[in-house]
């Protein structure tokens, strides 16, 4: 009596892999030679001799699997906040560079008229609250 051939052993351990790797995510199962490979034991040359065709037959039924498609839209919608914040940080960087030139420029005129820059950081002096201005309007005030 011949003994059994490899592949006829190996066969429904394939078969019942990829089935269940077909309702699966590729993370969770994943169907490439190598991954199949480790979990199964098997040697990768012996699942590409026998079994490339159902291997790659259980690969695009897997793609095509819903949790697959959630698991991508997931992956891509955190790619997008990501380059969202990378963006924002970017525009708040450039903008901080504008703001330091601009302080840059008015203490340079402040200079160059005369104007002592550190005057320029002094608080303002609050206003003058003690003599009450009711009733009269703004627009016949004589101190302004």
């Amino acid at each position: 009596m011949a003994r059994p051939s490899e592949r006829d052993k190996l066969e429904p351990k394939v078969r019942e892999y990829c089935r269940s790797a077909v309702d699966s995510t590729a993370m969770e199962m994943p169907l490439s030679l190598l991954g199949m490979s480790k979990r199964l034991q098997i040697n990768r040359a012996t699942l590409k001799k026998h079994f490339q065709n159902l291997i790659k037959e259980a690969q695009l039924k897997q793609r095509v699997n819903p949790k697959s498609d959630a698991l991508k839209r997931k992956r891509r919608e955190c790619a997008e906040m990501l380059r969202d914040r990378d963006q924002k940080i970017t525009d708040l960087e450039r903008r901080a560079k504008a703001t330091l030139a601009l302080i840059a420029l008015v203490e340079l005129n402040a200079a160059r008229l005369g104007i002592n820059p550190e005057e320029l950081y002094a608080p303002v002096p609050r206003p003058d609250r003690r003599v009450s201005r009711a009733g009269r309007s703004r627009r016949f005030r004589a101190d302004i």
